[in-house]
């Protein structure tokens, strides 16, 4: 008689993997065509297909695991991967804290560890070290556009003409740098969830967090244009598959960057000191995707407008920082979260509202709020 039992994964073959996601995938929409738009700006299921459709095979298992975890919940997932993803990166590590809790199993649980493993914080000390390390091993030019450092053309006397060029991370630097464990604690949900949908940032050869952000694979040189740019995701570098090698994409870029880019839009990364390691094809993969996603779904746009609000306001607390009534009372993207907020209406069956509770409570306690 033949044996019943499954194989194990380890015995699974490529096909049988492959085809057993594209049966997830098949769940998944079911559960995605069935939701309900609590109105006319709900964005929820263009979020969730955006990441869907362009995040990495592992990080999209795990976000089709949470889908179906958090089936009656859809719209705190993508609050989540907004609030915790999106808008924390696009605003360049600006003010983040408590964004909306991610509603998936294990998500408290696994802000809680990393919580209590802080390191010390990046050091802005790091930054003139780290920009001189770039510079010669870009050859003291914008690694994209091939120009020269300005203070490197005054300093040398070159008869080459000179731009302004700035140190630039692919992580942003401020998801590394905190003043106060408070602050070291708000970015953990931000951590959390990249590592979760992004699981090349936890695996050995490739161990990216905070602790890395002043490293040189996630430094380079760029002009001051081109920084900006890179920054807000306006541009990114996705890479190909010839080592150091990248197709440059644009997304609304200013017509400054334009005039500074190749024009086939694709550049070779040259290693100009061996020393210093060359930009990680893995964090500007995670880059790449992240500025797919923010234009896929209509995020770009949303997130910026918030924090055009926000600082044409204005509005400072006492020691300088933004203030997070101010600034809650005229958006909705809880890039500083409220310590309390409405679930939307179709998280229960008939529409009955449930509050959720602050990113300190544990997931336990409220998944039975979730699930019912």
């Amino acid at each position: 008689m033949a044996s019943t039992e499954r194989p194990s994964p380890s015995e699974m073959s490529p096909l049988t993997q492959i085809s057993s996601v594209e049966l997830q995938m098949l769940s998944v929409d079911q559960i995605l065509d069935k939701y309900e738009p609590v109105n006319g700006k709900d964005d929820t299921i263009k979020i969730l297909r955006a990441f869907l459709d362009d995040l990495p095979l592992d990080g999209k298992k795990n976000l089709m695991d949470d889908i179906e975890a958090c089936s009656l919940n859809l719209k705190a997932l993508a609050d989540s991967l907004r609030d915790e993803v999106l808008g924390p990166l696009r605003a360049m590590g600006g003010q983040t804290a408590e964004p909306t809790p991610n509603p998936r199993p294990g998500r408290e649980e696994s802000v809680e560890i990393m919580a209590s493993n802080i390191v010390e914080s990046a050091s802005r000390n790091d930054q003139k070290w780290l920009k001189e390390c770039c510079l010669k091993r870009d050859g003291q030019r914008c690694i994209i556009s091939g120009i020269f450092d300005y203070n490197y053309v005054q300093k040398n006397a070159l008869d080459e003409e000179g731009e302004e060029t700035e140190c630039t991370h692919i992580i942003p630097f401020a998801m590394g740098h905190f003043e106060t464990d408070a602050k070291a604690r708000e970015l953990q949900g931000t951590w959390v969830a990249m590592r979760r949908y992004f699981p090349i940032l936890t695996d050995p050869t490739h161990h990216f967090s905070q602790e890395n952000i002043n490293e040189c694979r996630n430094a380079m040189t760029l002009h001051h244009g081109l920084h900006r740019n890179f920054g807000k995701f306006r541009i990114a570098l996705d890479p190909t598959e010839k080592e150091n090698e990248y197709n440059i994409l644009q997304f609304r870029a200013t017509a400054t960057a334009k005039r500074f880019l190749p024009a086939n839009n694709k550049i070779l990364f040259t290693q100009h000191d061996s020393r210093y390691a060359m930009p990680s094809p893995e964090l500007l993969r995670i880059h790449a995707i992240i500025a797919k996603v923010l234009r896929a779904s209509g995020q770009a746009e949303y997130i910026d407008k918030i924090l055009q609000d926000r600082d044409n306001t204005g509005v400072l607390a006492t020691d300088g920082s933004s203030n997070v009534g101010a600034f809650l009372s005229m958006s909705q993207l809880s890039l500083i979260a409220a310590p309390a907020r409405s679930m939307s209406e179709n998280v229960r069956p008939g529409g009955e509202k449930q509050a959720e509770r602050r990113s300190e409570a544990r997931f336990g306690e409220r998944q039975e709020n979730f699930g019912q």
